[in-house]
């Protein structure tokens, strides 16, 4: 987790949101990949910047060619 610790402590305070969470946005930019989650409060949050990022469970990609 210590890669990402300053990135995710900047989503944190940029989101007002805890780390925790944040770490998890962190990875999938660091990787490129989406996030997945059923935290309504944290899509919400993200939902200006991370907004292609951070998806809610309604808005999942399916199968590998919505990915």
């Amino acid at each position: 987790m210590r890669p990402y610790l300053e990135a995710a402590t900047r989503i944190a305070a940029a989101l007002d949101h805890p780390a925790y969470d944040c770490f998890y946005i962190a990875l999938a930019e660091a990787e490129g990949l989406k996030l997945v989650t059923a935290d309504w409060t944290l899509v919400h949050k993200a939902s200006g910047r991370y907004a292609g990022r951070v998806l809610g469970l309604t808005r999942a990609p399916i199968g590998p060619d919505e990915a």
